[in-house]
């Protein structure tokens, strides 16, 4: 007899252990290989620490060589935005700084008890060696299961109530022809996930790492990362040369009527892009503050300090 996929359910979500897929209320939500590993960890240690390091151990062999500490960024957030979680008030990731992460939500397996770290009572009712802690009257498993109803329905409100945009985040293009410039739109994506990552912005998710989202802008097909990825706008940047330099386009764009919902142009001399990644990033969260998050624009006194 075979075995039957190992289930582990939280909140209105299921994790599958076994194919590393994230449902939602039945649905499956978009999650890339690398952060499904990391939710999967998280999940089996539910309610404990996850260092750092056995984060590293898990997702990167040790002979592979990259920023850890910027590659870890990246999972993380990636976790966060497919559960429509955030580090500044987590509903299930929680950061411990130079720590490492813990799963917070209670978890429970199918067919199994609630998996994790046990909420420890005091009193005699709490030891399972004691009459009391079984239940014993239909009424007891009423309460639970009314109970149970109450917390799904609780959640399934706050995403009712409170829809989250999903921002998608696309490989910036160099269409210079110059490879002199590729260096700079090659990690240019992954600046503009970490830095709205760190930010902490409860109401934006942010994904990056769909295979949609890395391809070229000529074989880019926004209805399909729409379907892909869930996202409800996506951010598009393009380095293209002018007469006196280049200029770099980026655009902020409503995915279900493709409308562009805001625009910035950086021009450059040739060969000097000396502090644009630092002015794109900004330029960046104040776009998405004003234009996903309905946040007030700053004032030109506070933008120039």
């Amino acid at each position: 007899m075979s075995q039957k996929p190992q289930l582990i359910h939280f909140g209105v979500f299921e994790f599958d252990l076994d194919t590393l897929e994230l449902r939602k209320q039945g649905s499956r939500i978009a999650i890339e290989p690398q952060p499904a590993r990391a939710l999967a960890l998280l999940l089996q240690n539910a309610g404990e620490v996850v260092s750092r390091d056995k984060l590293k151990q898990t997702l990167w062999n040790g002979d592979v060589h990259v920023d850890f500490d910027r590659g870890l960024a990246y999972v993380i957030a990636q976790v966060r935005s497919a559960l429509g979680d955030s580090a500044d008030n987590p509903r299930f990731v929680e950061t411990l700084p130079k720590r490492g992460f813990r799963f917070v939500a209670p978890t429970v397996a199918a067919g199994a008890a609630v998996v994790g770290k046990p909420v420890v009572a005091s009193g005699p009712e709490a030891s399972p060696e004691h009459p009391a802690a079984k239940p014993r009257t239909r009424w007891g498993r009423y309460v639970a299961a009314v109970f149970a109803v109450v917390v799904v329905i609780a959640a399934v409100a706050v995403y009712v109530v409170r829809p989250e945009p999903i921002l998608a985040v696309a490989i910036f293009d160099n269409e210079t022809g110059q490879p002199q410039y590729d260096q700079f739109t090659a990690g240019m994506a992954d600046a503009v996930i970490v830095h709205l990552d760190a930010l902490d912005l409860s109401r934006l998710g942010v994904i990056g790492n769909a295979r949609s989202l890395r391809m070229p802008r000529s074989a880019r097909d926004l209805s399909q990362i729409k379907a892909d990825t869930g996202a409800n706008f996506i951010l598009i940047s393009v380095l293209q040369k002018q007469e006196a330099g280049v200029r770099l386009l980026t655009q902020l764009i409503r995915l279900r009527d493709g409308r562009h919902v805001w625009v910035k142009r950086f021009d450059r001399e040739a060969g000097n892009l000396n502090g644009l990644e630092a002015e794109v990033l900004a330029a960046v969260e104040s776009g998405v503050r004003t234009h996903l998050l309905g946040e007030p624009a700053p004032s030109p006194a506070a933008a120039s300090r």
